[in-house]
C-alpha cells in the first residue's frame, strides 16, 4: 500500500510540474517584449524567409511601405551584358568606354552604381578599374554623379573585382545620365587595355 501511494504521489507530482512548466512558458511567452530581445539578435539568420507578413507588422509601418513619397520610388534600373573596357590608362575624358545612358527629369534622386569586373586573360596586376556615372552637361568630362574604383586587379586570368558608389543628386531640368568604364594602371601603362569586361548595374530612386 505504501509503495502504491508513493507511485501515485510521484505521478501526481510529475503532472503538476508539467502543468506549471507549460503554464509558466505560456505566461513568459505572452510577456516577451522588444526589451527582452538583444539588439541584432532577431536578424535574417534566425527569421525564416517569408515568415513575416503584413498582418504581423504595425499598421503604421505597413502604411510607410506604400508611401513612395517617404521611401522613394524606383525610376530607373540600368544594366547591360558584359562589355569590354577598351582602354586602360591615359585620359578618362578621351578614352573611357561608354556603356549606355538614360534620362532623368528634374528632381532629387538616390543613385546607386555597381561595377562587376572580370578579367578575360592574365593581366599586369597593376590596374584599378573604374565605374563612372556622369551627367551630360556639355563638357568633355561631364558632371560626376558617382565614381568608384576597385583595388588592384589580380594578375591571374579569370578573376573578378567589384566596386560600388552611392550618391544623392538634384537636377533642375531633364538630363542624360551616362554610364562609363575605365581603368588606371599604377605604372601609367596601357598593357591591360581590352583584358577586362564590366557588367554595370545602376539603380535610381526618386526621393524628392
Amino acid at each position: 500500500m505504501k509503495l502504491r501511494n508513493s507511485r501515485l504521489l510521484t505521478v501526481a507530482g510529475i503532472g503538476i510540474a508539467t502543468v506549471l512548466v507549460i503554464g509558466g512558458t505560456a505566461t513568459a511567452a505572452s510577456r516577451i517584449t522588444a526589451h527582452d530581445i538583444a539588439t541584432g539578435a532577431a536578424n535574417s539568420r534566425v527569421i525564416k524567409d517569408g515568415s513575416v507578413h503584413q498582418k504581423d507588422m504595425n499598421p503604421n509601418v505597413v502604411g510607410l511601405l506604400h508611401r513612395p513619397d517617404v521611401l522613394g520610388s524606383s525610376v530607373e534600373n540600368f544594366t547591360t551584358n558584359p562589355q569590354t573596357i577598351t582602354a586602360i590608362g591615359g585620359s578618362f575624358a578621351a578614352l573611357h568606354t561608354d556603356l549606355g545612358s538614360f534620362s532623368l527629369p528634374a528632381g532629387t534622386y538616390l543613385i546607386t552604381g555597381d561595377g562587376f569586373f572580370h578579367s578575360d586573360t592574365a593581366t599586369s596586376g597593376l590596374t584599378r578599374l573604374q565605374l563612372a556615372i556622369r551627367g551630360d552637361d556639355g563638357t568633355t568630362f561631364g558632371q560626376d554623379y558617382g565614381t568608384c574604383f576597385t583595388g588592384l586587379a589580380s594578375a591571374t586570368a579569370n578573376r573578378e573585382a567589384s566596386c560600388t558608389t552611392v550618391r544623392t543628386i538634384t537636377l533642375s531640368a531633364t538630363q542624360t545620365i551616362k554610364v562609363q568604364a575605365f581603368g588606371y594602371a599604377d605604372d601609367t601603362g596601357s598593357a591591360d587595355s581590352g583584358k577586362f569586361v564590366v557588367t554595370p548595374n545602376v539603380s535610381v530612386i526618386k526621393v524628392g
